[in-house]
């Protein structure tokens, strides 16, 4: 029996601040410095709270 209970769901960050979060890491890779999506997640609580928008900086 499928659950009843209502699906909580973090408010999306807009996909072209999960970009820019996603360049800018790319530039600082290639600039020499490691930064790590964890990094961005410390700095950005609403990073941490959209999965997606983490995992696509994680894909990075």
């Amino acid at each position: 029996m499928p659950s009843t209970a209502p699906v909580l769901r973090a408010a999306r960050l807009p996909l072209s601040e999960a970009g820019r979060f996603a360049a800018n890491m790319v530039a600082r890779w290639r600039a020499g410095a490691r930064p790590t999506a964890a990094d961005y997640a410390r700095r950005h609580p609403r990073l941490r709270a959209d999965p997606d928008a983490a995992l696509e900086l994680i894909a990075e």
